[in-house]
C-alpha cells in the first residue's frame, strides 16, 4: 500500500486501527482470551502473554503494559506476522496485576495506536491444590476402609 495513501486513511480516524487481542497461555491452563478478563497462573510456572491484531497495515509494534498496586512496567516488541509474544519464565506474585497490549503504528512522522482490553493475571500458589488433590482422596480412602472394617464386624470363628 502506498505510504501516503495509508497516512491519509489513518489520519481520518484513529478508529481505523482495530483493537488488539490479548491472550495468556500457561502449561496448566492453556490459552485464555481477554474476554474472560481474569486468568489464573500457577506460581513458578512459565506463561506467555500474546498480543495480536487483524492484518490491516504492515509493520508496527506491540507494547505490553503492566500495572499493579505497587509497580508499573512496559515491554515492547516489533509486530511479527501481526503479533508479539512476551515470555515470563517463572510466575511470581510480582507478576500479578493488569496487562494490556497497545499496538503502535508509525507512518512517516505520525503515530497511531490502539489498546486491547485489560487482562488480569492472578498468581496461585500450587501447594493448596496439591494438598487437596492428595490429602482429600487419601482421607476418603481411609474412611472407606475404616467403615468397611467396622461394618464387617469381628471375624467369625
Amino acid at each position: 500500500m502506498d505510504h501516503l495513501l495509508m497516512l491519509v486513511l489513518l489520519s481520518w480516524s484513529s478508529d481505523l486501527l482495530l483493537q488488539p487481542i490479548i491472550t495468556v497461555s500457561s502449561s496448566m491452563y492453556g490459552v485464555s482470551e481477554a474476554q474472560q478478563q481474569r486468568a489464573p497462573v500457577l506460581r513458578r510456572s512459565t506463561f506467555t502473554i500474546s498480543c495480536s491484531i487483524q492484518p490491516q497495515y504492515p509493520g508496527g509494534s506491540f507494547q505490553l503494559t503492566f500495572t499493579s498496586s505497587s509497580s508499573a512496567h512496559n515491554y515492547t516488541q516489533p509486530a511479527v506476522n501481526h503479533s508479539a509474544h512476551f515470555l515470563f519464565p517463572a510466575a511470581e506474585p510480582a507478576h500479578q496485576g493488569s496487562y494490556s497490549c497497545v499496538y503502535h503504528l508509525h507512518v512517516f512522522n505520525h503515530s497511531f495506536s490502539s489498546e486491547s482490553r485489560l487482562l488480569s493475571i492472578t498468581v496461585l500458589d500450587p501447594r493448596p491444590l496439591i494438598i487437596r488433590a492428595i490429602v482429600l482422596p487419601l482421607a476418603l480412602l481411609l474412611l472407606n476402609v475404616g467403615l468397611y472394617v467396622y461394618c464387617k464386624g469381628p471375624p467369625q470363628i
